[in-house]
Parts: structure tokens; sequence; C-alpha cells
């Protein structure tokens, strides 16, 4: 399975995608439970609530630099790796 992982850290979970769009959560060392995606869409959206922004945030550049801003401010080290995709490199 193909994934894409997202800590939600208020629900204390990770949630999983699979390449299909189908949401999993970790049911133990090495399991996983399908979930519904809107239950997997609300432990998103609650976190992100609490942060005062909302799925429709914007996440541009502008975003980023204005986290990382408050992360520095914090106290925070910020480390970002980019990654650039083959078809990409000249």
């Amino acid at each position: 399975m193909g994934s894409t992982s997202t800590n939600t850290a208020s629900a204390g979970a990770t949630l999983f995608l699979d390449d299909e769009g189908r949401a999993y959560e970790a049911a133990g060392r090495k399991e996983f439970r399908e979930i519904s995606f809107d239950e997997a869409l609300a432990r998103v959206e609650e976190p992100l609530k609490e942060l005062g922004e909302t799925l429709e945030t914007s996440y541009d550049d502008a975003y980023v630099n204005r986290k990382e801003a408050a992360l520095r401010a914090a106290g925070i080290e910020v480390l970002r790796i980019r990654i650039v995709p083959e078809d990409r490199v000249a």
C-alpha cells in the first residue's frame, strides 16, 4: 500500500491514505484499521481549528514562511528539506 501519513497530535494518532484515497489508522504494531474518509477529515480539521486555520487556508510559500517565523520566535529550530522530482531536474 503506497501511503501518505499525517500526524494529528491532538487526536494522538497517525493517519494514512492509500493510493486510492482510503484512510487508515494504526491499530497496533504493523496493523492498520480502515476508517471512513469523513472521520479522517474530522481528525485533520480539529487540530487546524485549534490553530485558527481551516482546510481552505492557503498552504502557500507566504503561509509556510509565517509558520516558520512563528516557530523560530518560539525558540523552535526549523529544518526544511526540499526534494526536487527527477522530472524537474535540469
